[in-house]
């Protein structure tokens, strides 16, 4: 051993036990820890100073190792649901989700119009050459009427070239989101929104259509059919006849035709005071002592100036519009049913159900050659009713078509 002590000869005298060996005993040990100690004072001198002088390579080494964690934004910002959608910076600008559904549209008056569609507004769509809105009857049916409407598309190879929008025309304010407006009276013919701005849902589908026609989004559009079924059909009706969107300018770009299409509407408007007379192929204007407001609008073109939308419309503008416009009325053979419909009088005067006014009204568009040259009314047979949600072959036939007609 390395230190190792010597045997003490017997001849000094000294026994084993003896005081003076257990103390040199003692030395010993004192003297193996001092030399451990300062053998290992040497290492770790000797680490020490190799270490100071690899410290640049180790810490190019860890750095390079290390995983990169990327800085937090500045000022994170949470993705804003519907309800907490914020103000977009200018009008006619869309509050984007990911979903198809409840989509909104800041319009003019900064407040919001909500729809379900297909494809954004706000974004380059190259192959949308066509597309559709629909209006339901009640924006509790708008989603399976979308629904229905994109499965159709799909199912005639349309969907990439077609785009489909289904606005919501709340009529209470129950379930609306911030900012967004609702229609307690006459959504259908172009009433005031609840609000202070008294919005008329022309105006917002003004704009709708006005945002569709920018051709920085859809180049390619040429064809934009408003339909409506039922309550939505006399608001396609109406539209065709005071609607005025603005379009885009778009020199060197598709220009954008736009037909109207109506499916079971329960009345129609009517250009002058002549109604049919039950019974006959005549039109007459109805005694004065039958029906006082037979004329008023909805149903004629008396009393527009209850309508903001309408007080700078004149009757001429009105004619004009429905002789030019390419407009198609649908209805089911067997809608005959007398109780659900309007049954109001001035309503009364154009026919006893859905399907009977609507054969007055086609016998009625005939008495105006202009007018009946863009007009097309097409019965369903086999049916009682229509519908989006089982649109019958006549009506995919309009809807699906990409070019204008």
């Amino acid at each position: 051993m390395l230190f190792e002590t010597e045997a003490i000869p017997e001849t000094l005298g000294m026994s084993e036990n003896t005081p003076t060996k257990r103390m040199l005993h003692r030395i010993d040990w004192m003297a193996a820890i001092s030399a451990f100690t300062a053998l290992a004072t040497l290492i770790f001198g000797i680490y020490s100073w190799w270490d100071s002088k690899h410290e640049p390579e180790k810490k190019i080494a860890r750095a390079i190792e290390a995983p990169k964690i990327e800085a937090a934004p500045a000022d994170p910002k949470p993705v804003p649901t519907i309800a907490e959608a914020v103000v977009a910076k200018r009008t006619n600008q869309e509050v984007s989700r990911p979903d198809p559904y409840n989509h909104q549209l800041l319009l003019s008056n900064v407040r919001k119009f909500r729809f379900h569609r297909t494809h954004s507004l706000g974004d380059l769509h190259e192959l949308i050459r066509a597309v559709i809105i629909a209006v339901p009857n009640h924006p509790r049916g708008a989603q399976p009427d979308f629904d229905s409407l994109v499965k159709a598309a799909k199912a005639k190879n349309t969907d990439r070239q077609l785009m489909i929008l289904v606005p919501l025309f709340p009529v209470s304010a129950e379930d609306l989101g911030p900012g967004e407006m609702y229609w307690p009276r006459a959504w259908e013919v172009g009433g005031q929104s609840a609000d202070a701005s008294k919005l008329s849902t022309f105006q917002a589908m003004d704009e709708l259509i006005g945002n569709l026609s920018d051709p920085g989004h859809f180049p390619r559009l040429e064809r934009i059919v408003i339909i409506g079924l039922l309550s939505g059909a006399q608001f396609a009706n109406r539209y065709a006849a005071l609607g005025h969107p603005k379009l885009n300018p778009r020199p060197g770009k598709a220009q954008i035709h736009l037909e109207f299409a109506a499916l079971d509407s329960m009345n129609y408007l009517y250009i002058d005071r002549n109604r049919p007379v039950a019974g006959t192929n005549r039109f007459e204007v109805p005694p004065g002592d039958t029906c006082p407001d037979f004329n008023n609008y909805r149903y004629g073109l008396e009393g527009l100036e209850r309508y903001t939308y309408a007080v700078s419309i004149s009757e001429e503008t009105i004619r004009s519009n429905l002789f030019k416009r390419k407009a198609t009325y649908f209805v089911a053979e067997g809608n005959t049913d007398t109780t659900h419909t309007d049954k109001s009088c001035p309503a009364m005067l154009q026919g006893g159900n859905v399907f009977e006014r609507a054969q007055n009204y086609w016998n009625y568009i005939q008495r105006f050659a202009e007018w009946s040259r863009n007009v097309e009314f097409k019965c369903v047979r086999g049916r009682k009713g229509l519908s989006f949600v089982n649109l019958a072959p006549e009506i995919q036939e309009l809807l699906f078509r990409l070019d204008p007609g």
